[in-house]
């Protein structure tokens, strides 16, 4: 059975609703129920049911990656000693040295089943994330990762990149990972504000931690050594997240990427606010946040790859480094094989999955499964670029579809360009940067086509629906 949405995305999707609603009215389409409209379709478009490994492999037979994309191998280790109140994922805490040497064997097992189906495949890009990979034992991440790397392609070219824990690393650890292929790892430090480690159930974490751990990954020798923090923490003011960025840029890491927050049930609930509380507080410390960071990181030799908050993620490389490749996760059009529990698989046109548990069968129905169209891979692929404020090449999109970009989408195109949002120009079309509170809304634009297809769709929406949507917002 599909899963019921989480409670962050049961209010995005609440979010995106009263934003229809709006549209609806403005246009006077007067609609029934518009309030339940994205309830009832979008359970219609996430239809999935439980697959077996054997069904999934011959997924994978002739598949490749669309042009600009990449081939990614995940692996996820899924626990963590305690979860942090920001966290999303679903994680298991307080391993026993016993599960982990059984995950890991179940990881093993089933690289080795969907490994012949991939043979001749190169990797751009491996992670290992979860959870808290540095759990593992060091002797334990030579057998798993060795064995990865052993029967996945990834070229000298190919990042390779694992998350540590500052309070779980260890010179064997990090030794046993760059041995096995890793050339990048990224210590996840959130913040150094000891009271607010406090609060996130990160108490453990300390600077001298913190400034150990970049020690012995420099000695391990990898080629990048990456820090993370994350902006708009609850109760963290401008000054005392720069304080922190600056403390860590003087440690001279690779990079320092930072995150915005993950605002979770949970955290609202061990912090006491709610998301009206939060957007306040957000509204008065953020806005000049990411200048004042990119003007102290020049003086400390670093420059802005990237800092913007289209894409939630900023990034400060060392001025005497090349820019890096891309290690901030997977784009709609990218083949993604996930291996472990919770890791997400993606054959662009064909499907996605998910392992539903901890142990690998070949028999067992144990994968959440969504079959995709190339019709849905579109609309996937364009909605991605309208989130994240990407340009979509239209010779690119050509090549990758064999359909011409505007003419597929020139009604959902002259809506965004009422409200703004997307920029035609010769060579492509650049969405614009859209406010987390409205992605949804505006990436949604793209899905209509196929929800009007659906019975609950034809009978909300109508088959026309589009159409005089744009008729009745547009002028002419």
């Amino acid at each position: 059975m599909p899963q019921a949405p989480s409670a962050s995305e049961r209010e995005a999707l609440d979010g995106f609703k009263r934003r229809l609603a709006e549209v609806m009215v403005r246009s006077r389409l007067n609609l029934r129920d518009d309030l339940r409209v994205i309830n009832v379709l979008w359970d219609r478009l996430q239809v999935e049911r439980i697959a077996g490994a054997r069904e999934l492999r011959p997924f994978w037979e002739g598949a490749s990656s669309p042009p600009g994309s990449r081939a990614v191998l995940y692996v996820n280790i899924p626990y963590c000693r305690q979860k942090c109140s920001f966290c999303k994922f679903q994680v298991r805490t307080a391993p026993t040295p016993r599960a982990l040497a059984r995950y890991a064997a179940d990881v093993v097992r089933e690289a080795e089943f969907f490994s012949p189906g991939l043979a001749g495949t190169r990797f751009d890009f491996v992670q290992a994330g979860g959870g808290t990979p540095s759990l593992l034992p060091a002797a334990r991440m030579k057998e798993l990762f060795g064995a990865v790397f052993a029967r996945f392609d990834a070229g000298r070219a190919a990042l390779r990149s694992i998350e540590f824990h500052p309070s779980s690393a260890s010179p064997a650890k990090l030794r046993a990972c760059r041995a096995a292929g890793f050339n990048r790892v990224s210590f996840g430090v959130q913040t150094l504000d000891r009271s607010l480690l406090s609060r996130l159930r990160r108490a453990d974490q300390t600077e001298a931690r913190v400034r150990r751990a970049v020690r012995w990954a420099r000695e391990a020798g990898f080629d990048i050594v990456a820090v993370e923090l994350i902006a708009g923490l609850w109760g963290d003011t401008p000054e005392g997240f720069l304080r922190g960025a600056v403390r860590l840029l003087r440690q001279r890491p690779s990079s320092l990427s930072v995150n915005q927050l993950n605002l979770t049930a949970d955290y609202m609930k061990a912090e006491g606010i709610d998301t009206e509380k939060y957007a306040a507080f957000r509204a008065e410390t953020m806005p000049a946040l990411a200048q004042a960071l990119r003007e102290r990181a020049a003086g400390l030799g670093y420059r802005a790859e990237s800092l913007s908050e289209t894409r939630g993620i900023w990034t400060l490389v060392r001025d005497d480094l090349p820019t890096p490749a891309r290690a901030d996760g997977c784009e709609a059009l990218d083949r993604v094989l996930g291996l472990g529990q919770g890791a997400w698989s993606h054959v662009p046109g064909r499907a996605w999955y998910q392992r539903t548990t901890l142990e690998f069968s070949q028999e067992k129905p144990i994968y959440r499964m969504r079959r995709q169209t190339p019709e849905t891979a579109m609309a996937a692929y364009v909605r991605h670029a309208l989130i994240n404020g990407s340009f979509v090449d239209f010779r690119a999109f050509r090549d990758a579809f064999g359909e011409d970009f505007r003419r597929r989408y020139a009604l959902e195109l002259r809506l965004l360009e009422l409200f703004g949002r997307v920029r035609l120009e010769d060579a492509g079309a650049r969405f614009l940067p859209v406010e987390l509170t409205e992605r949804y809304f505006f990436g949604s634009i793209f899905f209509v086509r196929q929800w009007a297809r659906l019975t609950a769709g034809r009978a909300l929406l109508g088959p026309d629906y589009l159409r005089r949507l744009a008729e009745a917002v547009l002028p002419g």
